[in-house]
Order: structure tokens, then sequence, then C-alpha cells
């Protein structure tokens, strides 16, 4: 883990008002500190009220369009930016980069926003854009309720919501004539098809617009609303110019040198000290913007000549006017004393920061800077701390450090406690391990084992992506249940050294030692490896981040699997951990795989959780960077990653950068790569085939085609045409380019006499004749000649590639139902049945230990699901009388038929019932399975379709059942359901 400081940081609802003294003829002719008190005590001017027609707000990507009453705020500095509004409004947002519509449509099932509500607030930075819009006149006699929703929400914008959309900063920059704040506009807006929406231009962020959901962990009730919300970020685009190239906003001042002197004590869990920022102006800044830990409370803060400065505080964002404005190029210094609670309370004696970054006050977009730091903390503990010790002392029964950082880093931190510490030399670098005295501590083999690892891990790295920058490395195990790694300082989770106190859980945990032994030193060789991934090299942005921890994660398993005798066991193993955790399904059924890209980054843990963020970023992110070691050689790789790690113009890099350094350093264009590996969410599928036979000689050959199908997922809705029923359609994103389907996948021909099999706890792997195939085209028939007799062909049996690989001569009718499902989505629908119909004729293999009746039930199972596919296709293209026929061959195959069988068909069942107008029948099928008191559909996976799809089929039918019957619990609940799918029912909500 390599987290950076300050950038996507959700913002609380704490105000602090900053110290506000000044005492200059330079000073702006407005009071910052006035300012700050005038926002928190505002309320609505009815009588600058204003009645407007078709008011419309350019959005850059969207347009917002009034229709109402428009009712100003007080005036700040003279100038009214915030405004009530009661009527019709509408949003329309239609995002222009790829992933950002892949992301809107996943979370309303379409493409563009369009979306209407009645009651806002709206912040504008620059009041001439509304003020006195075209059309505008009195607004008409005063009536209660007109007047009420405005002031009402107000009152909650002026309290809470405004200081969580970031808006407070907007108003008070804005107030204090920062240009750049005149861009910025927030929409709150209260909607009946998805709750509270907000839009966002910030132009002090990297990406300046921002669309979703704002979401309150307590309802709010009274007018004291201090419920804390959570924002679900579903668009974040970066403007543009009008020929289209991405314009992206930073903060203004950007650090050169922090010195900071800090007085730390652990006992009551406080930090109090002074830190000095040397900043230096990118372009003219009025205001400069800081983050800090929300615990920690600012006293004062200065310039280098002690003046003091004002400003307003808003969660951990604390924006300072400064004096006197700065040029592009200036710098000056910001001296900040603070003080507060900088330790988590653990009831124990192991202390924990409650932020191993934020514990000072930072600045910038990039943060990158040199450091003096000096530490006071008690005498009787042990402190352990980024940078090179230079000098060190006690008094008074206080221990002191002073220590440098001259290598610009993006954040220092420290571990205080009690530690059993050890130093080494490697090579020319000191070692210093602080193992943590957390239960029972850790054993001498484990941290000889901890230091051997380090060891032979620096030595491969060096080796590989070039020097260590810095001739110290401090490591520290500590109680925290992550690990990290910043510049010259590593922190290990006490989880990956822990010892347990009870002699049961000590047993179990020696029959698994070789697992928790490989998990420590992956982990250890994952937080080394940050020195170079995400340190040396830096990443840009929350899109960039998975750069850091997806090479991380490969560099470390390419370091492992030289440790344990058997590699291909060891990467089969890692194959079953990505898989398991891609394929793991959300609360909504769906895989975790779908919900966004590697670049999505931590919007993954904003709007989902921690296991989202980490098998998308870590483990689909390392996989990526094995499949492109089989696309351009792991050799040639390993120096490309070596160049780009020793350059050092590359402090820190975009995605785009990357791909284009990997392009010009190979040769080889990888934009189709990156386009279906990085931008793309999703697992791709990789059908394929195989036939054996004798080439006329000595010689066998291996005749197949392999179709590789987008990780795309199915979107399911509800749609008519003018005058038609309602109906249900899938339909899958068009298919990326054919440039984009090129792949280099490992073989095992599995020959006679040669199959011996590698057991392990996952499984096996089978032994045979090995090579690569080229895929090169979105179906690609390929032939292999072979010395000996093969009898089975494997693709990627170590699980190398991003890809899952499905055999359709192995398991022919599963295979063929999940292609036809592909086809079907895409508008295939004729192929899709073809390959149904092939399939029923089609032979299965039997297992080994099958019994006749096991095999029986298992092929009729097969075939039954067959015909429920070819039923669902059927419908979808009108043809009644086939899909009853089809179902009719269901009853036949299965009487007794499994739960998922049932499920799946009482959906097409109740759909015919739909078809016939008989919505009482359908109802009455559907609500035996879907009844939100008991979820009986929830009955696990089922044979060859996700759950997820089948449930999300299930809750369209019902609404359509519900609607027709009057029940309206059952609309609402089924309509709740299919949009928790990402089904889009936006017009049959809304008709």
């Amino acid at each position: 883990m390599n987290p950076r400081p300050g950038r996507r940081t959700i913002v609380r609802a704490i105000f602090l008002l900053v110290t506000a003294v000044v005492a200059s003829s330079a000073t702006a002719s407005v009071d910052p500190a006035t300012i700050a008190r005038n926002i928190e005590s505002r309320a609505l001017d009815h009588e600058g009220a204003l009645f407007v027609e078709q008011l419309v707000l350019d959005l850059e990507i969207g347009h917002l369009i009034l229709h109402g009453l428009l009712v100003p705020a007080g005036a700040v500095s003279g100038r009214r930016f915030e405004w009530g509004f009661t009527g019709e409004g509408r949003l329309t947002i239609r995002p222009t980069d790829r992933v950002e519509s892949q992301q809107i449509r996943a979370f309303t099932g379409r493409d563009a926003l369009d979306v209407s509500f009645e009651n806002a607030v709206l912040f504008v930075g620059d009041p001439s854009r509304i003020a006195s819009p075209p059309g505008a006149t009195a607004p008409p006699s005063a009536d209660s309720a007109a007047w009420s929703r405005p002031s009402e929400l107000f009152g909650q914008w002026n309290r809470a919501v405004r200081a969580v959309l970031g808006a407070d900063r907007f108003l008070f920059r804005a107030a204090l004539d920062d240009p750049t704040f005149d861009e910025s506009l927030a929409l709150w807006a209260v909607t009946e098809q998805i709750g509270e929406l907000f839009y966002r231009i910030d132009p002090s962020e990297r990406e300046q617009i921002s669309l979703g959901r704002l979401a309150w962990l307590s309802p709010p009730k009274s007018a004291a609303r201090k419920s804390i919300a959570s924002t679900k970020t579903w668009v974040s685009h970066a403007r543009r110019t009008p020929d289209g190239e991405r314009v992206y906003g930073a903060q203004k001042l950007e650090p050169v040198h922090y010195t900071l002197d800090v007085r730390i004590s652990p006992e009551q869990r406080t930090l109090e000290g002074t830190a000095r920022l040397l900043v230096r102006a990118v372009r003219h800044a009025k205001v400069a913007t800081l983050t800090l830990h929300p615990t920690l409370e600012v006293v004062r803060i200065t310039d280098g000549s002690e003046m003091s400065l004002s400003g307003r505080r808003s969660g951990s964002y604390i924006d300072v006017a400064l004096t006197a404005g700065l040029e592009a190029g200036e710098q000056m210094e910001l001296v900040v004393s603070y003080r507060g609670y900088g330790f988590d309370d653990t009831g124990t004696k192991y202390y924990r920061l409650s932020s191993t970054t934020h514990w000072y006050p930072h600045a910038g977009t990039d943060d990158l800077a040199t450091y003096d730091i000096t530490l006071r903390w008690p005498a009787g503990l042990d402190l352990l701390a980024s940078g090179r010790l230079e000098d060190s002392g006690e008094q008074n029964q206080q221990r002191w450090q002073r220590r440098s950082m001259q290598i610009p880093c993006s954040a220092v931190s420290f571990e205080v406690g009690h530690f059993d510490i050890i130093t080494a030399r490697h090579g020319n670098r000191d070692l210093t391990l602080a193992f943590n005295r957390i239960g029972r501590g850790v054993d001498e083999p484990t941290r000889q084992e901890v230091l051997v690892v380090l060891k032979s891990a620096f030595t491969f790295y060096v080796q590989n992506f070039g020097a260590y920058p810095l001739d110290h490395l401090t490591v520290v195990t500590v109680a925290r249940d992550f690990s990290q790694g910043l510049l010259g300082f590593m922190t290990l989770s006490h989880l990956v050294t822990f010892r347990p106190l009870d002699t049961m859980q000590q047993a179990f945990d020696h029959a698994s030692n070789k697992t928790a032994q490989e998990r420590r030193i992956e982990t250890v060789a994952h937080e080394l490896a940050h020195q170079w991934w995400g340190n040396k090299v830096g990443w840009h942005s929350y899109r960039d981040q998975w750069l850091s921890e997806a090479l991380a994660n490969f560099s470390a398993v390419l370091f492992a699997r030289r440790l344990w005798p058997n590699t291909p066991v060891f990467l089969a193993r890692h194959a079953q951990t990505w898989k398991t955790s891609l394929r793991s399904p959300t609360e909504t059924g769906r895989p975790v795989a779908s919900l966004g890209p590697v670049v999505l980054g931590t919007r993954l843990l904003e709007n989902h959780d921690a296991s989202a963020y980490s098998a998308v970023v870590y483990d689909k992110g390392s996989i990526v960077f094995s499949t492109l070691a089989h696309r351009i050689g792991e050799r040639a790789l390993l120096g490309m990653l070596r160049s780009i790690a020793d350059d050092p113009s590359h402090q820190v890099i975009t995605t785009s950068e990357f791909v284009e350094a990997l392009e010009r350093l190979s040769g080889v264009g990888l934009q189709g790569f990156a386009d279906r590996f990085i931008f793309d969410a999703g697992v791709p599928q990789v059908f394929y085939s195989y036939e054996i036979e004798r080439d006329g000689g000595e010689r066998w050959v291996i005749r197949g085609q392999v179709q590789q199908v987008s990780g795309a997922d199915t979107i399911y809705g509800l749609e008519r045409e003018s005058g038609c029923p309602w109906r249900i359609r899938r339909r899958r994103p068009a298919s990326v380019e054919q440039r984009n389907w090129k792949l280099m996948v490992p073989f095992q021909a599995v020959v006679a006499g040669g199959n011996r099999v590698e057991s392990s706890s996952w499984g096996s792997l089978k032994k045979g004749l090995g090579g690569t195939l080229t895929l090169d085209q979105r179906v690609t028939p390929y032939e292999i000649r072979l010395p000996r007799e093969p009898i089975e062909l494997w693709l990627d049996q170590r699980g190398e590639i991003l890809a899952d690989f499905i055999c359709h001569t192995r398991v022919p009718k599963r295979t063929a139902r999940a292609l036809a499902r592909v086809l079907a989505s895409e508008g295939q629908q004729a192929e899709a049945q073809a390959l149904l119909t092939r399939a029923l004729a089609s032979r299965m293999r039997r297992s080994g230990l099958e019994s006749d009746g096991a095999f029986e039930e298992r092929r009729r199972a097969a075939d039954a699901s067959i015909q429920l596919e070819l039923a669902r296709i059927a419908i979808a293209n009108g043809h009644e009388d086939a899909a009853r026929q089809a179902l009719k061959q269901v009853d036949k195959l299965v009487r007794r038929p499994e739960p998922a069988i049932a499920f799946e068909q009482a959906i097409l069942e109740s759909r015919l019932d739909l078809v016939r107008d008989d919505a009482r029948g359908a109802f009455s099928r559907l609500s035996e399975w879907l009844d939100p008191r008991s979820k009986r559909w929830m009955t696990g996976p089922t044979w060859d379709v996700s759950l997820a799809e089948l449930s999300t089929e299930a809750s369209l039918a019902l609404a359509l059942a519900a609607r027709e019957t009057g029940h309206d619990d059952m609309l609402e609940f089924a309509l709740r359901e299919a949009r928790g799918r990402g089904a889009d029912v936006w017009a049959f909500a809304h008709q």
C-alpha cells in the first residue's frame, strides 16, 4: 500500500475558523475573517427573488435548465453566489470520456444522464451568469408553499451540504476575488429518480468536473442536521479545449521544503507542532490551500515575517488568504502551529497514528518536497521515522531526533512504541528493523526471515529496476491492518508477523505455515517494491495510483516465485486468488470485476468497498502486467521498467505517459492492449476448441479455433416502441476494435504417457509439451504440430493471462450456452440459436468416478439449461410458440429441477404470461421467488448463468407484473433491486 496525502479527501462537516488577524496595508479590501463569519450566518433573501423561464447554464459536459423561482442567499463580499430553486429543473450530462461513460452506465443503465427535479440549491462562482438572466421577472405573489421549500433546503445546505461538496471553499475563495474560482459551480438537487444528486466544477481539482449521488449515514432530522454524508462519484471529468484536448486543474502552490518540529505525547494521544512550508507559486495565487487531519486543530498561521494570516477551515481543508499575491515562480514561507489528537484510541499501550501521512499540514497537487524533521517524545519509548538521522539526544525525560530527507518525496511518517530493534548492512545501505512487542512479539526465526527476504528482494530489485535512491531503510511492524511503503520507511502490519497466543490457533497456524510464510514474503517484497514504484516513480492522480500497487504486486510475484521449488504451482495458486477476487459477487450479485477498470483507483473505495479496490487495483492490475510480459517478453518488459525507473524526469507519471513510454521503448503499439485491459472493466473470456489427428506421418496435429469476447457487462432494461407494450431487453456495449484482440497465450499439450499431475491445495497441473499461441483477431484458427501423441490441450494453465479460458471440447454444452448469451446480447440472435441447437446434439465427457445415474442427471440438466436459453431468445424475437416448446422440453428433461433451473424457468414462464396479458399469473409466479422478506431467489450461483443476471431479469419482469396488478410495494421493491444491478428502468419508472 502506498497512499499519498490529500488527494480526494472526503470533506467532513467540521467548521473551524483559523486565526484572523490582518495588519497590513496590502490586505484585501474585504477582511477574510469577516467573510468566514458571513458564510456561516446567512439565509435566503426573498426580496431579491427572480422568476426565470428556461435559464440554461452550460456545464461543459451537459446543461442545467431552470424554469421557476430563484431565491438568492445573502451577499458575501457584496455579491450573491448561492441560490435556492423551486420549479422545473433538468440536468443532462453526457460524458465524452470512455471510462466515465462506462461508469454512468453502471449506475444508471444508460450512456447519459437526463434527470428532472423540483428543488435545488446552486452555487455559481461568477454571479453574472445568474444574477440578471434574460427574461427574468419579479416572482409571483408570495405563496408560503413555494417559498418554504427553498428556505428549508438552503438551511440544510448552509449547515452541512455545502461543506460536503466543498462549495464552502468555493464561496470563501470566490469572495476573496480569486479569479480561478469564477469558474466554480456546485449543484445539489433532490430528485425522484436517484435521490440527492450533486454536480460540481472545482478548478483546483485535477479533474474539475464531478457528478454523483449524496448519501447520508443517518437520515437528517430537525434543523440541526449534523449527519456525515458520503459521496458516490459517478462521473469525474477533466475540462477540455474546443478541439477536445484535456485541460487539468491543480493547486496554485507547490511545496519546496517542509521543516517540522513536533512534540509527541502518545499516552494522551496528542501531537503539538510547528510546520514551516516553503512554497512556490505555479501560477498567480491569492489563496493557499493546506490539508490536515480533521482531529488536529490549527492554532495559528503566519508568513515568514511572523505576520498572521487569516483563513477558513472545512474538514481537512484549510484555505489561507495571502496578504499579497504570489506570481508564478515566487516563493514564500507559511508557518502553521497546530495541535490535537493524532493517535487512535486503541485502549492499549500500542500507539497508532490516526493518519500515517496527514499528521502535519500538506500543500500542493504533486506535493513533492524535501524535509527537515525534529521529533520529541517521552523517554522510555522507542521511535522510528523517515529520513536520515542527523542528531539525537535526551533532556528532562524527553528524547529527540533530527532527521532529514533530501530527495523530494510525497510524505514522511514515524512510529512510536516498544520495539525490538535489529540493525544490519546490505551492500552500501543501513537496514533498521523494528518489531513491535504486540502480544508475544515476533519470534527470532520470523525476524531473521524478514531480514533475509528484505536483503534478497533488495538485490533482485536493484538488478531489475536500478539503484535504490537512499543509503538507508527502516522497516517497522505496527498494530495496523495495512502495510505501507514510504520512501526509506516501510511499515508491516502486525497481521503479517502475528504469533497466536492459544495452542489451538498455534496448531492451525502450523498446519498453514507455508501459506502464512508465502504471504509474509510477498508483503515484504510488495512494500519494498514501492521504493521504486510509488516513490522513485510516483503517480500523478488517483487514476494512476494503480501503477504503483500493480507494479509492486507484479514485482513481488516475480521475486517470490524464485524462492519456491515449483513455479507452475506457485503461479497457479496466484491465479486462483485473482480469479476468485474478481469473480466475487457484490451485494447486488454483480462480479467485482465489472465495477470498473484499474484506472478508477480510489473511486472503487468511495463507491463500493475495500475488497473491490483491492481486487481491481492490486489483483487485476498485477495480472495486467503479467499479460503484458507475455505480449512483449518478460525480459524486455523488465528492461523497459528499469529505463522508466532510472529516468529522473519521471518523478510522477500518468497511465497514458507510462503506456507511451513502453510503446517508445518496445516499438510495439500498445494502445489496443491498454484499451482492453487498462481502460475496460471486467475480465475477457476466451472460448476455444480443438481436434487431434495424425498429420499423415509420425507427427500429430491439434487444430482448433479460439474466440475472444470482451469483459463488458450485460446491461438489462425495460424499453418499448410507440404503441407497444414494455419488454425486457439485454445488450452488451459494442466490442472494442479488432486491433484490441491480440494476445500471446501459453498452452500445454498433454501427451500420451506423460500425463503426470502436479497437485496442490488449489487443484492440479497437467504436464506436457508447451508453447505460445498468438491470438490476433476475435476469431483465430490455429494449428499446433507435435512429435508425440497429444490427448488434451490447455490454454494458460498457470493463470498468467487476464482472461477466463473456457474449453468447448471439454464442456461443450456449458460453453455453448455461455457464448450464446454473449452473442444474443450483442444482437447476433440467429448465431446464438444455431450454436445452442448444435450443442444439444453434442456429447459430454464423463468424469472418472461418476456413476451412470449421476452422469445422466448432469447431461439432462445441461440440456435443460440450453433449452432455457433457446426459450429466452425466442421470447426476445416474438416467437412465443417456440419459447413454449423449449420450456416443455425443460419439463421433460428435469422432473425435479435444482433451484437455479426452477428459478430461471419461472422467470421465462412469467415473461410469456406478460406477453399474453396475464399479469396476475406472472406476478403469482415471481412473487413466490422474489419475496423481499425472504429473498428466496438468493439460492446460490446457477449452473452457467450469473445469479445477478437472473435476479435482474426477474426483478424487471416483477416490476412489469406489479404495475399491471397494482402492487405498488412490490413495484417499488422490484425497481430498487433492478436499479441496484445496473438495469435501465429510467423511462419505465418515470413515465
